[in-house]
């Protein structure tokens, strides 16, 4: 089983957190810009902290982890979401959460 919870989170915080797509910190002519699809050395760098803040508390702190079973016995939409507090697994018939 390979943990696919970095990658996902990874891939869905840079297209979210890049530069000048959604919004742009500092930006060309406020603090903030929204939707201007441009970018400055300023604004890389300061995403690139956001992204690697979210990141590390997503992933190291909060522990989540997106485990994919390939077992053909079991449905193929199984993700399991690990915590130190519970365990959740999400198949197609619904949610269940079983309590440590």
């Amino acid at each position: 089983m390979a943990d696919w919870a970095p990658v996902l989170i990874g891939v869905i915080l840079f297209i979210l957190l890049s530069p000048g797509l959604l919004f742009q910190l500092p930006g060309h002519h406020r603090h903030v810009d929204f939707g201007g699809m441009k970018t400055n050395g300023k604004a890389i760098f300061i995403h690139t902290l956001l992204f690697f803040g979210i990141f590390t508390i997503l992933i190291m702190a909060l522990r989540i982890h997106i485990y994919t079973d390939e077992n053909p016995d079991l449905d193929t939409g199984l993700i399991e979401f690990l915590a130190d507090w519970q365990e959740c697994r999400i198949t197609s018939f619904g949610l269940t959460v079983d309590q440590y």
